[in-house]
């Protein structure tokens, strides 16, 4: 194997983690490396970099979609300044879709801001290996968190498929990595 053949299939792998379908330069693959330093760690449990088609019906208007098992997610002891959430959709569904980054208090009660803030824009039915991220300032009454892919959809089921789901600290979306505890087997929270 030649050295061009070798990095054309290490770009294909970092582009397959990523969700970036489009060719990658040298310095944004180097960024998309250096996302991978040690200091970085996906606060998300139990997620994949392989799709997961999840759908279901809402008590309510509202489908609320994760892959992750360890939501909502105390952070009251971090000291986070910023956090950014991130994941690769394929939107399933007739329904138009958003990721969605909550605060609450203490108590699970969502603490309510402008909408712009927290979610990712608008994922339309039929889309495919769409990567979005939404970063937000983590406010001192900030003591939990909630992220999920949202559909007004009137109950009726919303059928889509995520992977690379990952919350990281500070304001790049970086690349997936599975949390420590899903590599060592210590379960999920």
């Amino acid at each position: 194997m030649s050295l061009k053949d070798a990095l054309i299939e290490h770009a294909n792998v970092l582009r397959s983690k990523t969700g970036v379908s489009d060719t990658l330069s040298i310095s944004d693959m180097t960024r998309l490396l250096d996302d991978l330093s040690w200091n970085k760690m996906n606060l998300l449990k139990g997620t994949s970099d392989e799709y997961r088609t999840l759908g279901n019906v809402a008590p309510a208007d509202w489908v609320v979609l994760t892959t992750s098992d360890n939501l909502p997610l105390d952070i009251s002891d971090n000291g986070y300044k910023s956090l950014t959430y991130s994941a690769t959709l394929c939107n399933l569904s007739k329904f138009n879709v958003q990721g969605e980054l909550i605060f609450l208090d203490i108590n699970n009660n969502r603490l309510y801001d402008n909408v712009s803030n927290r979610v990712t824009p608008w994922i339309y039915p039929g889309e495919m290996d769409k990567e979005l991220s939404v970063t937000r300032v983590v406010p001192a009454d900030v003591k939990k968190i909630q992220v999920d892919f949202c559909a007004f959809t009137q109950k009726n089921p919303c059928p889509i498929k995520i992977k690379n789901e990952r919350l990281y600290e500070g304001t790049e979306p970086g690349i997936w990595t599975p949390n420590p505890s899903d590599l060592t087997g210590e379960g999920h929270n």
